[in-house]
């Protein structure tokens, strides 16, 4: 049988396919997926490792992607709520205790999803923090209501955009950046919410990046983000000249919001499904159905049906992530289980 971590390098080459053609994988010798390969196996071991204090591992996890349709409406996306989901199974089954977050629309499709997964009851879902306008406040409340975490991940959340402050405040940065971000980010793109197409979304999200910029008051804890576009929480890892060199309009939309560990994936579920697919290998357990394409299908359903759900691509309420048939996402979790062994 082959080693834990050629394992988890098989989970990463998996997951780390860029069908969307974002400009992930290009140029070959250094791009989004290869700058922090090494990041799967980080946050996964991370994610094992007894809490210092003797805690229960409990991890929170983020997610919602909010995308207009037009000027009038818009939804949460497919991307991210699935894969909170099915790392929370995973989580479960591996002993730990995971806790969903969402804005309260999110939080009916993700009650459904749990319910739907056999797992209604077992899962606290807590709405993020309401009039909260300064990070101190916020950070204060999600902590009264969440309690005490060991981890935060974040699946496919937006965050904030640079501005010319916080580009200068990177630790590797380099003062030829200024002239380039002036270019590619006017003044009303800067620190906000973007979509890929650089369309501005701050308000349809409550602020929930301060969670990652602030530490916990219960004492340090590991973050992990995971996306697919460089507009995600976490992409703040990756160096702003990379993501503006590679990725269409991303040096505008780049989220200046790092996390310990980074999994970059073409599509953010994929990241959830391989980080899940890591702890069963380090763990040594079988996936158990875990990577049944049918039941994630049957899952993704009444998360579509009932809690509205849209592609982020086609901005259609269909079982689709990302424009792609649902034939690829279950060639991932075939591929997927195989990997684990």
């Amino acid at each position: 049988m082959s080693s834990i971590e050629d394992r988890l390098d098989n989970l990463r080459a998996i997951c780390q396919v860029d069908p969307g053609e974002r400009g992930l994988a290009m140029p070959p010798e250094r791009n989004a997926f290869t700058e922090r390969a090494g990041d799967l196996s980080l946050a996964a071991h991370g994610l094992c490792a007894p809490d210092q204090d003797g805690h229960k591992t409990r991890v929170g996890i983020l997610t919602g992607f909010h995308v207009p349709v037009d000027e009038y409406f818009g939804a949460f996306e497919t991307d991210g709520p699935p894969g909170a989901v099915f790392l929370a199974r995973t989580l479960l089954r591996l002993g730990m205790e995971p806790v969903l977050f969402g804005e309260p629309a999110l939080l009916v499709a993700l009650e459904a999803g749990l319910i739907e997964a056999g797992l209604g009851g077992r899962v606290r879902l807590i709405e993020y923090p309401r009039d909260a306008y300064e990070s101190g406040a916020y950070v204060r409340r999600f902590h009264v209501a969440a309690g005490r975490l060991t981890h935060l991940v974040s699946i496919e959340r937006p965050g904030p955009s640079h501005s010319l402050a916080t580009l200068r405040a990177r630790s590797d940065y380099v003062p030829d950046w200024d002239l380039d971000f002036k270019k590619v980010a006017p003044p009303p793109t800067r620190d906000r919410y973007l979509t890929m197409s650089g369309l501005d979304v701050t308000h349809q999200h409550s602020p929930a990046h301060w969670l990652f910029e602030q530490p916990s008051p219960h004492g340090p804890w590991q973050t992990i983000g995971v996306g697919d576009g460089g507009n995600e929480i976490g992409m703040g890892a990756l160096p702003w000249d990379l993501i503006n060199a590679t990725i269409p309009e991303g040096g505008r939309i780049h989220c200046r919001v790092p996390t310990d560990s980074v999994i970059v994936a073409g599509v953010s579920n994929w990241g959830a499904y391989a980080l899940s697919g890591a702890l069963l290998a380090i763990h040594e357990l079988d996936h158990c159905g875990l990577f049944d394409a049918n039941k994630e299908l049957e899952i993704l359903k009444v998360m579509v049906e009932q809690g509205g759900l849209i592609d982020g691509r086609t901005k259609e309420q269909a079982c689709t992530v990302d424009g792609l048939p649902w034939d690829t996402h279950a060639e991932v979790l075939s591929r997927m289980s195989s990997a684990i062994g």
